[in-house]
């Protein structure tokens, strides 16, 4: 199938709490309803991620349909897979196939290796701020509220 024949982007949203936050389902279903009418993208109803934490089960059948669909339009980067590797194999199977993703909260387009390699910098900072300690996310925290512009 070539790339004129695909339609549509698939929708994807969770039920699981990503980056300590959750969203019911029919407003993340209009989130990416609205996020594709301001595009002019044709949207397709949402595959929803089972809850279970990590589980990318979904999201790989929705990878599969690729050669089929134009892109997938993801509620938010919160639902990306936690895994580097997991992020990176979603990268390749999408430019591969000539699709994009988009997250639609963070109005988000990815469609090449710098966009990508781009978020994943960011995923990396905040690994990095996750691992830790609460001391010292309080210090950093108080630092900055005593030595912010003023």
């Amino acid at each position: 199938m070539n790339a004129s024949n695909r339609k549509g982007f698939r929708g994807y949203m969770g039920t699981r709490m990503g980056l300590e936050r959750s969203t019911p389902q029919h407003i993340q279903q209009l989130v990416m309803r609205d996020y594709c009418q301001k595009h002019g993208m044709t949207y397709l109803l949402a595959a929803v991620e089972y809850r279970m934490p990590g589980c990318t089960m979904i999201l790989d059948a929705v990878l599969s349909e690729l050669h089929h669909i134009e892109g997938i339009v993801m509620y938010s980067l919160a639902l990306f897979p936690q895994a580097r590797e997991k992020r990176m194999e979603m990268y390749r199977k999408l430019l591969a196939t000539s699709c994009s993703l988009h997250a639609a909260v963070e109005n988000i387009t990815i469609s090449d290796w710098e966009t990508a390699m781009h978020l994943e910098d960011n995923w990396l900072v905040q690994e990095v701020m996750q691992s830790q300690s609460p001391d010292i996310i309080t210090y950093l925290k108080q630092w900055d509220n005593t030595h912010a512009a003023t």
